[in-house]
């Protein structure tokens, strides 16, 4: 937790216990900013204190329906003989009977293969001017590429999203024609499928920008354009991750970000 608020300066709320959902409980119960610990005897005594929609799979319908028959705590639906909640809710009652109890063999698996990886900003003020949207996907896509190559990973779609004011939201999707992890490219793209768009219908509240379709970028081979530009822009990205690795924060950035609004770069480290 205090690397996270001192690297990233947010918050984070941890729930620690014997088994996977208890410990999603905790994490919950211990929000905005706190760390609670359920030890594994007192895991049902825990449990027994708290409503019945705390259980994983209990929403708002469920409750419903087991509050007509009384079942208002998690220590209630405990109690309750399992044949009764089988009969009243099939084998979701069987689930959450031995959720009531403490049990679940489900595994935590720390680490996971990306899917996709982006970033997205919600203005402080809606826009509605096309070089402050393109401009905040320029850094954008610099963020989603430096994660892209320290994660080995290159993509082959890009992703745009669009949140307007009356908070709709609009996703395009655009296959590369090879895959890549340079914010050049996919800044290109994200900027092409902006201009698809055409006019904008009302003011954008929040822009986003998706690399999907990941592979492993270690092997892979790379089609060369005729001028090399883009082994270039490669080059001077990967050159620019170094620098903002050795000196902390994102400080070196492009320079058409260096007066883009809401920019807010880290100071290197051991500097105020």
């Amino acid at each position: 937790r205090g690397t996270i608020r001192r690297e990233l300066g947010i918050t984070a709320t941890v729930g620690i216990a014997a088994t996977k959902f208890v410990a999603k409980i905790a994490s919950t119960q211990a929000k905005p900013d706190g760390l609670l610990l359920v030890p594994q005897e007192h895991t049902v005594q825990f449990l027994h204190t708290l409503p019945v929609g705390a259980l994983w799979g209990v929403g708002a319908k469920t409750r419903e329906t087991l509050a007509r028959l009384g079942i208002r705590t998690v220590a209630d639906l405990a109690h309750t003989p399992p044949s009764a909640l089988h009969k009243l809710l099939g084998a979701a009652g069987d689930q959450v009977h031995r959720l009531a109890w403490g049990i679940d063999g489900r595994q935590v698996t720390p680490e996971r293969t990306e899917k996709s990886i982006g970033a997205e900003e919600t203005f402080d003020e809606d826009v509605s001017g096309t070089g402050q949207l393109r401009r905040e996907l320029l850094r954008l896509a610099h963020r989603t590429a430096a994660r892209l190559r320290a994660s080995g990973l290159q993509c082959r779609t890009v992703a745009l999203k669009l949140r307007y004011s009356d908070f709709t939201t609009i996703t395009r999707s655009r296959r590369l024609p090879e895959p890549a992890d340079s914010a050049q490219q996919l800044y290109a793209a994200a900027g092409f499928l902006l201009e698809a768009l055409g006019p904008r219908p009302q003011p954008v509240r929040l822009v986003g920008l998706r690399a999907e379709q990941l592979e492993p970028s270690e092997g892979a081979g790379r089609q060369l354009s005729l001028d090399g530009s883009g082994g270039h822009w490669r080059s001077a990205e990967q050159a620019l991750d170094g620098v903002n690795r050795k000196y902390g924060g994102t400080g070196l950035v492009p320079a058409a970000l260096l007066n883009a609004p809401g920019r807010r770069p880290k100071p290197p480290a051991g500097q105020p």
